[in-house]
């Protein structure tokens, strides 16, 4: 199955990523799926999912066969097949064997304004899209874009409320800033004497914030 002409046109911006709905029969299911974009160029770039069954073509992997019986939403971003700042014509929906059905085809920017900051990631934390990359909202050392890169919560100086702010979890002790108890033994990384002098990581970090402010 294919669409191609003139009204079909969009052009690929930097950072889109390209997507498509399918519906895999589970009574016959394929061993490969492919997706085909033309530009106006002329070239053809091809993501697939499943076994490398269709090999006449230069082609990427993109990863397996989705499951059967539902509507899945399939994703390649666009840079990774070389379609960034290209203007699309048509597309091809190929398949190895199997049935299936097809649904809307397009594309979106998961970081419109391009600060490396995933829009779902800012809307979900600061309900906006107004934070930068270099920000410190919660002000604990760490960047808007490291607390993304290390999975913890720009809002909050302490992630998981051990006592420890997460800067200090990555940088200083090492432990996990996303678990209250990194090693599993029922004390909090806060609470926690391992070189036996003791004081715990907590009460370190409060004396050494402490020097800094009476300083």
């Amino acid at each position: 199955m294919a669409f191609r002409g003139r009204r079909a046109h969009f052009k690929s911006n930097t950072g889109d990523v390209m997507f498509c709905y399918v519906y895999l029969y589970p009574n016959n299911l394929p061993a490969e799926i492919m997706l085909q974009f033309r530009t106006t160029s002329g070239a053809t770039n091809r993501a697939y999912w499943g076994s490398d069954m269709i090999t006449n073509f230069s082609r990427s992997f993109v990863g397996t066969i989705p499951k059967a019986g539902r509507w899945t939403r399939l994703e390649v971003s666009a840079a990774s097949l070389g379609l960034q700042g290209q203007t699309l014509n048509g597309t091809t929906f190929s398949l190895f064997n199997g049935w299936s059905a097809w649904d809307r085809l397009g594309k979106y920017n998961p970081d419109s304004d391009a600060d490396g900051l995933p829009d779902e990631w800012e809307r979900k934390y600061f309900g906006n899209l107004n934070q930068t990359a270099s920000g410190d909202y919660d002000a604990d050392q760490l960047t808007n874009l490291q607390e993304y890169q290390n999975s913890t919560n720009p809002i909050l100086a302490d992630s998981d409320g051990d006592g420890l702010t997460d800067y200090q979890e990555i940088y200083t002790i090492g432990t996990d800033p996303t678990k209250w108890d990194t090693d599993g033994n029922g004390i909090g990384d806060g609470d926690e004497d391992a070189d036996g002098d003791l004081a715990t990581p907590a009460e370190r970090a409060r004396a050494v914030l402490s020097l800094h402010m009476t300083a």
